[in-house]
């Protein structure tokens, strides 16, 4: 699976945090250091751009 992780704030407009691949697996979770921002995140969107297409996302949390 190829995904990519984008986050959107005001001063930056959209941002590409993470692409990567990965080998996915049943209930396995992604984590995304988003500390580096400067800027309050508004949105996050989460592509998945390859095999399989259909992995559903269950949660997005933010600590």
């Amino acid at each position: 699976m190829s995904y990519e992780v984008q986050t959107y704030d005001t001063m930056n407009g959209w941002v590409s945090r993470e692409t990567a691949s990965a080998v996915w697996r049943n209930n396995q979770d992604i984590e995304v250091d988003l500390s580096t921002t400067n800027y309050p995140i508004s949105e996050i969107a989460i592509t998945v751009h390859s095999s399989p297409s259909w992995v559903a996302y269950r949660e997005v949390q933010g600590f």
